[in-house]
C-alpha cells in the first residue's frame, strides 16, 4: 500500500482524544461495566480476570459470535440506566464473504454499519459501513504489518465509497489484544494495546463509544448534510451563508495518503436556473499557495480558458480550519509514537538473524561459511520525517465541460475545441 512510513502504534493520549468527546462516555462505561460484575454468574469475572465465554483459542468465528453478543448486552445495560438514543449502528460479522462495491473481493472481519435500514446479514456494502475491525486469534499477530494493512485496506474502502469521511476510524483484536486506529490523509495513527480480559472497563468504553459517536466524531464532514434525499453543502461566501444542493460525485479519490481530492456538482439553492457549479475538496500541504487565490485572481484580470471562479475557502469544522495535525488528530504528538516502519524492520531483522543462524548450523559441518549479511535497520530517523501537515480547502467554479468522447456528433466535437481555443463561454 502506499502508507509507506505513515504509521504510528501508541500514541499517546489517542483514546482521550477520539472519545472524549462521547457525551457522558466516561460514566456510561463504568455503570455498565460495575453491572457486568454483579450477580452470581456476572459478564466479567473480576477474580478470573476474563469475559464470560471469551473463547481461549480465540478463533475467529468463536470470537464474532462472542462480540456481537457481547455488545449487545452491553447497549442493553447501557439503555436500562440511562437516557440515550437508539445507537445509529449494528455490528456485521461475514468474513468469508466479499463485501460489495469494491473492485477487488475485499472480505471484512467485522464493523459497525449503519442501521438506517431493516438489513440482512449479506445486505450491506462499503458506503454502509462506519467502522471496519480484523481480528486474529494470535496476540502476536498485534504488531504485524499483515494486520495492520489489512485494516487499511477497509478503511480505503470506506474512503472510496463515502465521499464525505475526513477519516475512518477503525480497530484490531489479535487474540485478547484490543487497539484502536484513525486513517486520515496523513496515514494511520494507533493507540497502546490493552487486554480485553484485563482491561474490562476500556473495552466497555470502546465499545460503548463506538455506538454513540456522532457523525462529525466518526469523521464525515459537517459541513454536508442530507434532508430526505437531497444532499446540501454550507459555505460561507462574502460572510454570507450559502446551500448548495449537491447533484453528484464527478469522481472520488483511491488512496489513503495524499490530497484526497474529490469533486461534486452542484448548484446554489434558490437558484431557478441551477446553474451547474463544480465543488473541489482536497487536502493540501499549507505551505502550498492557494488554487482559488489564482482562480481568483485570474477571474479579475479577465483571463480566457481558464475555469469561472465562484468561491473558495478553507472548511471549518468545530469553529476551526480543517487540517490533520489539530482538528483530526486534536493535536497528538506522533513523535511520541512508535513508528510502524521501525516495528517491521526490527522483527524481520531478527527474522533473517534466525535463518541465517539456522543455515549456518546446517551447513557449517560441510563447508566453511561466513554469516550471511543480515538486512539492516533503519536509521534513527529513517522512519521520522518531518511533521507535516495537511488543510481542507474547497474550491468551487461556475463550468463543468463534457469528456470530449461523449460529444453528440463530430461537429459538436470540433465545435467545443473551437470554444476551448478562443476562450468563449456558452
Amino acid at each position: 500500500m502506499e502508507l509507506g512510513t505513515s504509521l504510528y502504534i501508541s500514541v499517546p493520549g489517542f483514546v482521550e482524544a477520539f472519545f472524549g468527546g462521547v457525551l457522558n462516555l466516561q460514566s456510561i462505561a463504568k455503570t455498565v461495566f460495575e453491572k457486568c460484575q454483579e450477580g452470581d454468574d456476572p459478564l466479567f469475572n473480576k477474580e478470573a480476570g476474563r469475559w464470560k465465554g471469551w473463547p481461549s483459542d480465540a478463533k475467529e468465528d468463536k470470537v464474532l459470535e462472542w462480540f456481537q453478543r457481547l455488545m449487545r448486552k452491553f447497549r442493553n445495560l447501557a439503555t436500562q440506566s440511562y437516557t440515550l438514543p437508539s445507537p445509529r449502528m449494528r455490528i456485521v460479522r461475514q468474513p468469508n464473504k466479499p463485501v460489495p462495491g469494491s473492485v477487488s473481493k475485499r472480505k471484512l472481519d467485522i464493523g459497525f454499519v449503519h442501521k438506517t435500514r431493516t438489513l440482512g446479514q449479506a445486505e450491506y456494502d462499503w458506503s454502509l459501513i462506519l467502522i471496519p475491525g480484523e481480528l486474529k486469534s494470535n496476540p502476536k499477530e498485534d504488531t504485524h504489518e499483515s494486520t495492520w494493512l489489512d485494516l487499511a485496506r477497509y478503511a480505503r474502502e470506506v474512503f472510496i465509497a463515502q465521499d464525505t469521511r475526513r477519516f475512518v476510524q477503525g480497530f484490531t483484536l489479535c487474540g485478547p489484544l484490543m487497539r484502536l486506529w484513525e486513517f486520515d490523509r496523513l496515514g494511520g495513527i494507533a493507540s497502546s494495546a490493552f487486554d480485553i480480559n484485563k482491561d474490562g472497563l476500556e473495552f466497555v468504553s470502546a465499545v460503548l463509544g463506538y455506538l454513540w459517536m456522532t457523525n462529525e466524531q466518526l469523521g464525515f464532514d459537517p459541513t454536508i448534510t442530507s434532508e430526505g434525499a437531497n444532499r446540501y453543502m454550507t459555505i460561507t461566501k462574502e460572510d454570507k451563508t450559502e446551500r448548495l444542493v449537491i447533484n453528484d460525485v464527478i469522481k472520488p479519490y483511491h488512496s489513503i495518503i495524499g490530497r484526497g481530492t474529490i469533486c461534486w456538482k452542484a448548484y446554489r439553492e434558490g437558484d431557478k436556473s441551477k446553474q451547474l457549479l463544480v465543488v473541489k475538496d482536497s487536502w493540501q500541504f499549507p505551505e502550498r499557495d492557494e488554487e482559488g487565490e489564482y482562480l481568483l485572481e485570474a477571474i479579475k484580470s479577465e483571463v480566457n480558458h481558464v475555469a469561472r471562479y465562484y468561491h473558495h475557502e478553507t472548511v471549518r469544522v468545530g469553529g476551526e480550519d480543517d487540517n490533520i495535525v489539530d482538528n483530526v488528530r486534536k493535536g497528538l504528538d506522533i513523535r511520541e509514537a512508535e513508528n510502524a516502519y521501525k516495528i517491521i524492520a526490527k522483527i524481520k531483522k531478527e527474522e533473517d538473524l534466525l535463518r541465517s543462524m539456522a543455515q549456518l548450523a546446517i551447513q557449517s559441518k560441510t563447508s566453511s561459511l561466513s554469516m550471511p549479511a543480515v538486512s539492516a535497520a533503519p536509521q534513527e530517523n529513517e522512519a521520522d520525517p518531518p511533521r507535516r501537515d495537511r488543510v481542507h480547502r474547497r474550491v468551487i467554479l461556475r463550468d463543468y465541460g463534457q469528456p470530449l468522447y461523449e460529444a453528440s456528433s463530430g461537429v459538436a466535437m470540433l465545435a467545443a475545441l473551437e470554444g476551448g481555443i478562443i476562450g468563449t463561454w456558452t
